[in-house]
């Protein structure tokens, strides 16, 4: 009763409606297996600027801070080493969406260097759903990508 409780103030802190959490991975497994056969129809694109705001929205609303990230190639703060706060924590390696769907791909820095893998759908520019799991760091392209996504059961950290 007590998640529960807490899943409902989160889902009112977001401003997110229940109907919008993917209870399981079937939702974001089915978006992974579109974006897998439409792999030539795919738009690939390294700029930040191509990340639908919905979804930066979305992302900052969830993190409880502003998702800042630097274009791919560029420099960004790679560990928690160096405190340079005006400088984003996060580089995109790219975005990749076709329709309403997209995949962001960003490595992150700070205590532990990760590589973040963000699927998301749209319905008229606003967020239905969105998930979030880890992937290999070594990971730099969508063939790989994909691939991992496609034919291994990767864990969800946050699924919404």
């Amino acid at each position: 009763m007590k998640t529960f409780a807490i899943l409902i103030f989160f889902l009112t802190l977001t401003g997110m409606t229940f109907s919008q959490v993917i209870n399981d991975n079937a939702s974001t497994k089915e978006i992974i297996s579109l974006l897998a056969n439409e792999k030539e129809n795919l738009k690939i694109s390294y700029s930040k600027y191509s990340i639908p705001k919905s979804v930066q929205h979305t992302l900052s609303k969830l993190n409880g801070c502003t998702f800042r990230i630097s274009n791919s190639g560029r420099i960004y703060r790679k560990s928690d080493m160096v405190r340079i706060p005006f400088m984003p924590n996060k580089q995109l390696v790219f975005h990749s969406y076709l329709n309403n769907y997209g995949l962001v791909l960003y490595r992150q820095g700070g205590r532990g260097f990760q590589t973040h893998c963000i699927i998301y759908e749209l319905e008229t520019s606003k967020v239905v759903k969105i998930a979030d799991c880890y992937v290999n760091n070594k990971i730099d392209n969508l063939d790989s990508l994909l691939l991992k996504l496609y034919q291994e059961d990767l864990r969800f950290n946050n699924v919404w």
